[in-house]
């Protein structure tokens, strides 16, 4: 189960979730949804521990497994090409 508890989070005086609650049960499947400077990625980035709350708790299972497509790469960790990162998500496409 994942759990919101009150979660609050501010970038300076940008409130950006303000006692945000909920909760997702084994098996369920969830989509983030909103428009731009709703709070989706800072969702994604509490879940993933990259941000952590202001106020508020965020609740994980130990073993719960997180997979994550960031929207921004750092192209300086990237090694070699961007056309070769990309090719080797699916490495099948080199052989095409």
């Amino acid at each position: 189960m994942i759990e919101f508890r009150q979660v609050r989070k501010a970038f300076g005086t940008q409130m950006v979730l303000d006692e945000a609650s909920f909760t997702v049960f084994p098996g369920e499947r969830v989509g983030l949804v909103g428009p731009n400077g709703a709070g989706k990625s800072t969702v994604a980035a509490l879940l993933t521990g990259d941000l952590s709350t202001d106020k508020g708790e965020v609740l994980l299972p130990r073993t719960l497994r997180l997979g994550v497509l960031r929207q921004q790469l750092d192209l300086r960790e990237i090694p070699g090409t961007l056309l070769e990162f990309a090719e080797d998500g699916l490495p099948e496409l080199r052989r095409i």
